[in-house]
């Protein structure tokens, strides 16, 4: 019976001593996750294949370069090796110049370029490498410069071009990148000349 006794306690406080196990890894799984620290680009070295190697293994995280002030220069995050999101510039006062984002090494995603004064200069998209969709460039003061199109990285139907004061100042139509027709004014709107088709 003390034999029978003392197995039933030993069960018993296995049991619990299992039950309090799952229970803190439970609590474990729950808990935040450790955010991994950012590598600095001078760590890390480039292998004959292009990827980005730390401690010999192909990188996966972040990464940041500092310029001599300390504040970022560029930020951008790599998976196994290779460029993989958004890649960005930085002013030394800590604004963006550009970004452009990557998938696997690739880019892949918005691309954006601003001024100084952190003004959108340049929106555009890229697909796999190339241009894709709608590219905008900006005046200084914020107005729409040009308006163009691209298609597998090549311009493709109508692109607008404005003076800033906002008259059009020239009109073109593209096919596959070929230029088929385009329409000059001057700056008082009186049409300026007429190209003729060329490659670009």
């Amino acid at each position: 019976m003390a034999r029978d006794s003392f197995n039933r306690q030993l069960s018993s406080a296995a049991l619990g001593a299992l039950l309090a196990l799952g229970q803190a890894l439970g609590q474990a799984e729950d808990a935040p996750k450790p955010i991994p620290k950012a590598v600095h680009e001078e760590q890390l070295v480039e292998s004959k294949d292009g990827l980005l190697h730390l401690d010999g293994k192909p990188y996966t995280g972040e990464v940041v370069q500092l310029h001599p002030n300390k504040k970022k220069a560029e930020s951008f995050s790599l998976k196994k090796g290779k460029l993989h999101g958004p890649f960005i510039t930085y002013r030394e006062d800590g604004s963006p110049a550009f970004q452009v984002t990557f998938a696997d090494g690739i880019e892949h995603g918005p691309f954006k370029r601003w001024f100084e004064d952190g003004k959108l200069w340049v929106e555009e998209n890229y697909s796999t490498g190339k241009l894709d969709g709608i590219s905008l460039t900006y005046f200084p003061s914020g107005k729409l410069q040009v308006q163009s199109f691209y298609k597998t990285g090549k311009k493709e139907g109508l692109e607008i071009g404005w003076y800033e004061s906002g008259q059009q100042r020239w009109e073109a139509v593209y096919e596959k990148g070929r230029l088929k027709n385009k329409l000059l004014w001057d700056r008082d709107g009186k049409p300026s000349g007429k190209k003729t088709p060329t490659i670009l």
